[in-house]
């Protein structure tokens, strides 16, 4: 799985977990309609994520 496939399933994750409704009080964006800029630091954040599980593992 991609750094962006994962970052689409956390968002995803994400969203579900808030219904939807960010911090603010707005409904959220499906990933489709997410602005690039936003969807980048989705990315980020997943090959982080990725980075620091294969570091626990030992496999870096």
């Amino acid at each position: 799985m991609t750094a962006l496939e994962l970052a689409r399933v956390g968002y995803d994750a994400y969203g579900d977990h808030v219904d939807w409704v960010n911090h603010a009080g707005n409904v959220m964006p499906r990933w489709r309609e997410l602005p690039k800029p936003q969807r980048e630091a989705w990315t980020a954040a997943a090959e982080a994520i990725e980075r620091a599980a294969l570091k626990e593992r030992g496999s870096v």
